[in-house]
């Protein structure tokens, strides 16, 4: 009998013990004496994929990123420009999908542990866009192709006009927008036609060939 009793407790003992492990915050390697934040940009396409060496501290709190049109970047603390915040210290990759419409576009990341801040570089990423030499407005004109883009307001369309056949060749039509502002770009290898409606906190992306659309870059 005293045997069970000494067994039931001990069981009871052990039960504690693992529930309160559980609870207790996970104890992980102090890695950030003396270690500032590496950071690394990669560009396969419109996309830039974000990298930094993983900061382990029992007192992990996040990682945020900063993104700035300027290199000039709070060193303390990520005072503007935070576009993510990641909780899980073994999460050190981030993919920002709304790079700026923007040739220079500049990084930091930042990793808060209890009440202070590590800070990574600030780096610089190269975006690969050249805005032709034409007019941001409601009709656009591609000089070296001999094409004319004009939007219409009371059929929310745009038309895309060659000068060659002297005819309308496509439509793209944009349900709802009664104001645009266009524009013809290059971005690698192909001609771009961008479209920003009235109202909206980013800028439509189409292929000027066959007017597809592309994607939406963020303008906010």
């Amino acid at each position: 009998m005293e045997i069970r009793q000494y067994s039931s407790a001990f069981f009871c003992l052990l039960l504690l013990l693992a529930t309160f492990s559980s609870c207790k915050k996970e104890d992980i390697d102090n890695g950030d004496q003396g270690f500032p934040l590496t950071l690394t940009a990669e560009k396969p396409d419109r996309n830039v994929l974000l990298t930094w060496t993983a900061t382990k501290n029992s007192d992990f709190e996040a990682y945020v990123v900063v993104r700035s049109l300027s290199p000039t970047i709070d060193d303390e603390a990520p005072a503007s420009g935070v576009i993510e915040t990641i909780e899980d210290y073994n999460t050190n990759i981030f993919v920002d999908k709304t790079v700026p419409f923007v040739e220079d576009v500049y990084y930091k990341v930042f990793a808060k542990i209890g009440g202070r801040f590590l800070a990574s570089p600030t780096i610089h990423v190269r975006n690969d866009v050249k805005l032709l030499d034409m007019v941001i407005n409601r009709s656009v004109f591609d000089k070296e192709n001999d094409l004319a883009y004009f939007f219409d307001s009371a059929k929310n369309s745009v038309f895309k006009y060659n000068y060659s056949v002297g005819k309308v060749v496509d439509t793209l039509e944009l349900p709802g927008a009664f104001d645009v502002r266009m524009a013809i770009g290059n971005h690698g290898n192909g001609n771009e036609l961008y479209i920003y409606r009235s109202g909206n906190f980013s800028l439509d992306i189409y292929n000027a060939d066959n007017l597809n659309f592309i994607t939406s870059i963020s303008t906010n």
